[in-house]
């Protein structure tokens, strides 16, 4: 079966799977390496299987879709796409070209075309030099007349200017690393062509995330935005301290506005302004990506978690003493969820919460219903100042102004204070 990348950074390879698996995904040690940073290790592989190819997910983090479908195994049928991080396969007919293929192992037709090979005639080996010699030739007058091409692999300096410099072009890219003797956490972002991607490393809680979409234009003018407001371009390109035992760096390489600028801060307290603007930029991607707290290790998401749950248990103990307790207490408990939404294996504070936050709430709706019951009565009997107490206890208890039952008690305590008013 053939196949061709129709979507990614390889567009237009083609490849075939015969007798053996093709095993896909970013390490060198796949049979396809793919230059995808949404794609795992070792993401997916294409199983011959009874005359057909199976598509089978390795694990992935991202997991592999067929015709938009997420799939763990699945039977591939000419014209079907599998899609593997941001890029795209197809799975061609029979007759149609695979001219790019590389032979599969196992492929007897690679003995049958090296013998051809080696019988081609003199004349056209002959006629393949002269065309080869003739190319150089060209290609040495053109590099006479117009020079030599720069270097594009050394860095771009400030007056660095081209196609990729425009007044209009914008790319980011931000790094984090926190190192230590026993962890290494790594959080990258990128932003280009009105897309984001971001990518997570977590060593010692074995965590690896990798997401990416498109977003809207005007999201990036508003970056663009804070990094202007922030006045980052005023900072030096270098900033480092020694520390003992820790590496923390923060880099970031920005192309607007027609210059190129690159920051590193490395084992020092970073300037508040590069500070905020790398919150700014972490809050984004998870509000974009909706991912519980990206930016942060393992560790640091813990000792998070650790301090809202303490939080809860407390205010939950103390819920007769303030009237808003119990809520907050939901609310901590809430946000003890939220930090270990991400890791992986659970600890035990993770159930705790869970039940913490069931109790907690069973218990404030059952208060609220009761204050409700109350002031409902006590409106019907006219007893107004009654039904007063009792709806302010539900708007004290229930501090939320877009749940729904603090909007009844609300308007109900409008009405019930004009019947207070004197007339």
């Amino acid at each position: 079966m053939k196949f061709r990348i129709i979507k990614g950074r390889r567009v237009g390879h083609e490849f075939e799977v015969r007798d053996a698996e093709v095993r896909l995904g970013r390490r060198s040690d796949n049979d396809l390496v793919l230059d995808d940073e949404s794609a795992s290790g070792h993401h997916a592989a294409f199983v011959p299987d009874r005359g057909g190819v199976l598509a089978r997910d390795l694990g992935s983090v991202n997991g592999i879709l067929v015709n938009g479908k997420t799939t763990s195994s699945v039977s591939l049928h000419a014209g079907d796409v599998v899609t593997i991080g941001v890029t795209e396969i197809e799975v061609l007919k029979d007759d149609e070209s695979a001219g790019n293929c590389a032979p599969s192992s196992g492929d007897p037709s690679a003995e049958t075309r090296k013998a051809r090979g080696a019988r081609r005639p003199l004349w056209k080996t002959a006629l393949a030099a002269l065309l080869v010699l003739a190319t150089i030739a060209v290609a040495w007058r053109v590099i006479q007349k117009k020079g030599l091409p720069q270097d594009l692999s050394a860095p771009m300096s400030r007056e660095t200017k081209g196609p990729s410099l425009a007044e209009g072009f914008f790319r980011l890219r931000y790094e984090k690393v926190q190192a230590s003797p026993d962890n290494i956490f790594r959080y990258e972002m990128r932003i280009e062509n009105d897309a984001i991607s971001i990518a997570v490393d977590d060593l010692k809680q074995v965590r690896k995330l990798r997401r990416n979409k498109a977003i809207d234009p005007k999201q990036v003018s508003d970056i663009r935005d804070a990094i202007v407001d922030q006045q980052i371009f005023s900072l030096p390109p270098r900033i480092e301290g020694k520390s003992a035992g820790i590496y923390d760096s923060w880099r970031l390489s920005v192309v607007m506005r027609g210059e190129a600028r690159s920051f590193e801060i490395l084992n020092r307290i970073p300037p508040e302004n590069f500070k905020r603007l790398c919150e700014t930029l972490e809050k984004f991607g998870e509000a974009e990506l909706g991912l519980v707290a990206l930016s942060m290790s393992g560790d640091e998401l813990r000792r998070r978690a650790g301090e809202a749950f303490q939080r809860a248990k407390k205010l939950y103990d103390e819920r007769f003493v303030n009237a808003e307790n119990l809520f907050n207490a939901i609310k901590a408990y809430t946000e003890t969820l939220w930090y270990l939404d991400s890791i992986e294996p659970k600890p035990a504070i993770y159930a705790d919460a869970i039940h913490g936050k069931q109790t907690a709430g069973e218990e404030l709706d059952q208060q609220i219903e009761d204050h409700r019951f109350r002031a409902m009565r006590s409106i019907q009997l006219q007893e107004w100042r009654k039904a007063r107490d009792e709806l302010a206890a539900i708007l004290q208890k229930l501090p939320d102004p877009a749940d729904r039952r603090n909007q009844d008690a609300r308007i109900r305590l409008l009405d019930v204070e004009k019947r207070l008013t004197p007339k």
